[in-house]
């Protein structure tokens, strides 16, 4: 899921320039579905699959969440780091 999610997140960011917090969403969302499909596989069962819309909610949610602390964590943080020259 995580290996997903991260992939998944720097494909947005490189090839659309999405927003942090769209990107923190899609992020959410992508390792749920990860790791579903790694559940999936061990248990041997894709009934497993059923849990999915609960984990889209979830995945929005918790993305919508560390999206916003991003957000003000870089609003804090990015002045610090631009090179001035």
């Amino acid at each position: 899921g995580g290996i997903l999610s991260y992939l998944i997140m720097i494909l947005l960011k490189k090839k659309m320039n999405l927003s942090v917090l769209v990107i923190s969403i899609s992020g959410g969302i992508t390792h749920n579905i990860g790791q579903l499909i790694a559940a999936s596989f061990v248990v041997n069962n894709f009934h497993i699959f059923y849990y999915f819309p609960a984990l889209l909610i979830a995945g929005t949610i918790t993305g919508l969440l560390i999206g916003i602390v991003s957000e003000r964590i870089l609003k804090i943080l990015k002045p610090d780091f631009l090179i001035k020259g």
